[in-house]
């Protein structure tokens, strides 16, 4: 229903001479356990990742470009072609909240940093040199026992975070 819902055309795909194999990925599927996938140069954050089976089983992995603005590279392209596709079950549920800008300036601080990591989740700032009216500033990272835990935790720290304008 998800991938018809999004607008596949499934029976196209069932039409094709290759067998097609649907799976939802984000847990553990049909697999009986995950497989740790190396990061091939070490990674920057992580060396390696626990991830369902068919990351690893499948005979053709396509990650494509998504050719759409980006705030800080200015395109897309690759950056985010993995991301979510690490298992809720074992990672947990993870949610973000934007810090967004509402005028545009070039000299501001935050404050709030410690209130927001003081609710235990985590804050990243991004390291623009100019605020705008709906720019990205940063986000704020949280986990919680469902989704809807961790959005609202995530919110909650972003609310913490405050542009003071200096001019």
């Amino acid at each position: 229903p998800y991938l018809r819902g999004a607008g596949w055309d499934l029976d196209a795909l069932a039409a094709l001479k290759a067998a097609v194999d649907y799976e939802d990925t984000h847990n553990l599927g049909k697999g009986k356990r995950y497989y740790e996938v190396k990061v091939p140069w070490g990674g920057s954050l992580f060396p390696a990742y626990h991830l369902n089976h068919s990351y690893v089983d499948c005979d053709v992995y396509v990650s494509l470009a998504k050719l759409k603005n980006h705030a800080t590279a200015g395109v897309t392209l690759g950056m985010k072609n993995n991301f979510g596709v690490t298992p809720i079950a074992l990672y947990g549920p993870s949610a973000s909240a934007v810090i967004l800008a509402d005028r545009e300036s070039t000299a501001f601080r935050y404050e709030g940093l410690d209130e927001a990591l003081a609710l235990g989740g985590d804050v990243r700032l991004f390291a623009k040199p100019v605020t705008r009216k709906n720019r990205r500033m940063g986000v704020a990272l949280a986990r919680g026992d469902s989704v809807d835990q961790a959005r609202e935790r995530a919110r909650e720290a972003a609310a913490c975070v405050r542009i003071v304008y200096l001019s």
